[in-house]
């Protein structure tokens, strides 16, 4: 009505819903009876017009209504078409294909193409394709139903896309915007992996076996997923290292038993480490996305002079942790990993290895604990470093949220965090027998071997006087030496006392959880990330030395901060010396990090495509890439299509 009223100058022009109706079902009739290419006088001809179209309105009305038909307002049109070539249909375009969507489920087959409409309408992007019979025309690139030519997703070709990323084709980007609504939603998700206890009929455990599982029927599209005594069939049995026989037989690929180890660590571990992975490249995202905001935006300071955030102290505590852990714990989970792969594949090769079963318990017991530290500090650091971004971080196009939407579910799957620390519990409680009972500590590859001079550990105390002294390995190392040695004997002990009370050894374990277990394992975990780190500095090139040695030196001290408690209830240290040193000592590390830390995140993260942050390109453009990713948002220049709800109503 708007358009009509300016056109015609008549603030009276008036349009009824009923009307509409009409126009739309005049519309539907025409193309139900092919007659769309026909003369418009020709459908309401006195002789040859169809009844039912002249029955529901008049023909001057039907071209008066299309005439001045619009699915936009005026008044903001032309600021609007600077931004969106297809400004003046699109709010009806993209809501019927909304509605398309949740009116049908396409099934297992979907097309994609493209279609000319053909046109010669005044339109900025109606197109010219020689080769096609209508040549002028608006393009539009579909997504059917296969089977029943429906619609469910489509856009026009309006040119040139912004939103398009550099460097990627435009065929493989046009495919995955048309197939967004049903990308990551199980369609094609008809079986699972999963492992279990292998038991058979003779009661024998054979241990964890992988299994192939349907859980959806191949023709079903929307389903649950529920276990309850689910019978899966032998045959489902995944038999790379061992099988079942019909009548029940347990047969194993192997017959040297290091071979079975080894595939027993490669099930166990190989997808715990890859979410190790995961959650270095999740922390180094976070850090880079924060660290690159800090260093260039500005705020408070002398009057006309405003300071980075980067240059106050408290924004240098909140971040530099999360970077330096970034930096060790990738150098920790690459190294790693290059020992794990090594016995695995000395394992499945048959070759002869010394104390392999140790070995295998060892590595079982870093993974349990690694897993569970790296992915809490991944997930601590998208949060703070969310928050030191301020209001930005909030924003969609921070991807602050879908970082922590992708890495949260990783402290739940492939082992729950606190049962896997439970499980590393229990390998170094009994390393600490071990020791006590004066054996030897099993330790192929080193990581407790200084549980041999446990009784000497525990006697050292804080003696340290300045802050040169604690940002040193030594002091580090041998402060988690004692830490470690503490935590077992304490841990040890409470255990002890529940199973003297008449508590089972399962429920004395669940009873010693809390302050002892869960603290010890951490804090093996972070000896570890640490005592690699350090082995592997040694090896990089003199020039990366220094600036590597300060970021370890930093995670360290940053946390054994989080230990302090600890340190002074075993009594470690006493009066207020260690917890003044070792916090002066953190903000000194923090002074000497400030000039490399946009250096280090550069070097740790992604590019700017998969990074998908508005707030850390690497260009250092926050203001400029920030109004344009606002600017070129959908819907952006309009109203939201709610604000009438908002209106206050009339009190009369």
């Amino acid at each position: 009505m708007e358009e009509a009223r300016c056109e015609l100058q008549d603030n009276d022009w008036y349009m009824t819903m009923e009307e509409l109706d009409a126009f739309i079902a005049v519309l539907y009739i025409r193309g139900a009876i092919g007659a769309h290419n026909l003369d418009l006088d020709s459908l309401w001809s006195i002789k040859w017009g169809n009844p039912i179209i002249k029955a529901t309105m008049s023909r001057n009305r039907f071209r008066e209504i299309m005439k001045y038909l619009r699915f936009d307002h005026k008044s903001s049109r032309r600021q609007r078409l600077n931004e969106d070539k297809f400004a003046m249909i699109s709010d009806i375009c993209y809501e019927f294909i909304a509605n398309a969507q949740a009116c049908y489920i396409p099934g297992p087959y979907i097309t994609i193409d493209e279609q000319l409409f053909p046109s010669k309408c005044r339109c900025r992007f109606t197109q010219f394709i020689r080769s096609k019979p209508d040549k002028y025309g608006q393009k539009f690139w579909m997504a059917v139903d296969k089977d029943a030519n429906y619609i469910i997703n489509a856009f026009p070709y309006l040119g040139k896309d912004d939103h398009k990323p550099n460097g990627e084709r435009l065929g493989d980007w046009v495919v995955k915007k048309l197939m967004e609504p049903y990308i990551n939603k199980g369609r094609t998700c008809t079986h699972t992996l999963l492992f279990a206890q292998l038991i058979t009929p003779d009661r024998t455990n054979h241990g964890l076996h992988g299994f192939v599982v349907p859980i959806r029927d191949p023709d079903t599209l929307e389903t649950f997923v529920i276990f309850n005594q689910y019978r899966i069939p032998r045959e489902n049995l995944l038999n790379r290292t061992a099988d079942v026989t019909p009548d029940g037989q347990y047969e194993s690929s192997f017959s040297d038993p290091s071979r079975i180890l080894g595939a027993a660590l490669e099930n166990l571990s190989a997808g715990r480490i890859g979410i190790m992975q995961e959650s270095c490249l999740t922390l180094a995202s976070a850090a880079a996305i924060a660290v690159r905001y800090a260093a260039t935006r500005r705020q408070f300071g002398d009057e006309d002079n405003e300071i980075p955030l980067l240059e106050y102290e408290l924004h240098q505590w909140r971040l530099f942790g999360h970077v330096a852990a970034a930096v060790v714990f990738r150098i920790y989970v690459e190294s790693f990993t290059r020992i794990y792969l090594n016995i695995v594949e000395k394992s499945l090769a048959g070759l002869q290895m010394e104390d392999l079963s140790d070995a295998v318990s060892e590595i079982h017991a870093m993974v349990s604990s690694s897993k569970p530290l790296l992915s809490w500090r991944a997930l601590d650091a998208v949060q703070q470093c969310r928050e030191a971004c301020g209001g930005h971080g909030y924003l969609k196009c921070a991807n602050f949220g879908d970082l922590r939407n992708n890495h949260e579910p990783t402290v739940t799957y492939e082992g729950d965090n606190n049962v896997l620390s439970q499980q590393a519990g229990n390998w170094l409680l009994r390393q600490q027998a071990s020791a006590a009972a004066g054996r030897a500590v099993s330790t192929p590859l080193g990581t407790v071997a200084f549980l041999a001079s446990k009784e000497r550990i525990l006697k050292e105390t804080f003696k340290n006087i300045d802050t040169g002294s604690l940002r040193n390995r030594n002091f580090i190392t041998s402060t988690y030496q004692w830490l470690l040695c503490w935590l077992l004997q304490e841990t040890n002990n409470k255990y002890d006392q529940e199973l003297a009370k008449g508590l089972s050894k399962f429920h004395a374990k669940a009873k010693s959880q809390v302050y002892r277990w869960r603290e010890l394992t951490c804090a093996y975990a972070e000896y570890l990330v640490l005592i690699f780190t350090w082995e592997s500095i040694d090896k990089k090139e003199p020039s990366l030395r220094p600036v590597l040695e300060r970021l370890a030196i930093f995670y360290g001290l940053w946390a054994l901060d989080k230990h302090l408690v600890l340190l002074y209830e075993g009594g470690f240290a006493t009066g207020g010396n260690l917890s003044r040193l070792l916090r002066q000592a953190i903000l000194e590390a923090c002074a000497q990090l400030k000039d490399d830390v946009v250096t280090v995140v550069d070097a740790l993260a992604p590019t700017d495509f998969v990074l998908n942050s508005v707030l850390g390109k690497s260009d250092g453009n926050l203001y400029q890439n920030l109004q344009k990713q606002l600017f070129h948002s959908p819907g952006a220049m309009e109203r939201a299509s709610w604000w009438k709800d908002i209106l206050p109503h009339s009190k009369l």
